[in-house]
């Protein structure tokens, strides 16, 4: 499992919410939809400037693709990020690999 790290903004409808209700707990919201897939909540805060919050989870893709879909489609959120924490010993290596078999297309008689 990797870790994830999902920023993004709330749509108009789900900022009246919070007006209406300020004491809302947006953190339990998040935990939930985390644990219905099998991933689990980290941390989570509320930010202002750019985005309105970041939340850092741990799962598989697939966990955080659903979670991206799931609350994307229910009108509350826009703008949803999602970094992926990586290890860059493997990738870098297979790169160097394809760098060392590299032919530029001029190099190969291309126009």
């Amino acid at each position: 499992m990797n870790k994830f790290v999902l920023f993004g903004s709330y749509t108009t409808e789900a900022m009246r919410g919070f007006i209406a209700q300020p004491d809302q707990n947006r953190r339990v919201a998040a935990e939930m939809i985390a644990e219905a897939v099998g991933a689990e909540l980290l941390d989570f805060f509320l930010t202002k400037g750019e985005h309105d919050f970041v939340a850092v989870g741990q799962g598989t893709s697939s966990q955080i693709l659903a979670i991206k879909m799931a609350t994307m489609s229910s009108g509350a959120l826009y703008n949803l990020r999602v970094l992926e924490e990586v290890d860059l010993a493997e990738p870098a290596a297979l790169a160097s690999k394809a760098l060392a078999n590299y032919k530029t297309p001029s190099s190969l008689g291309a126009k």
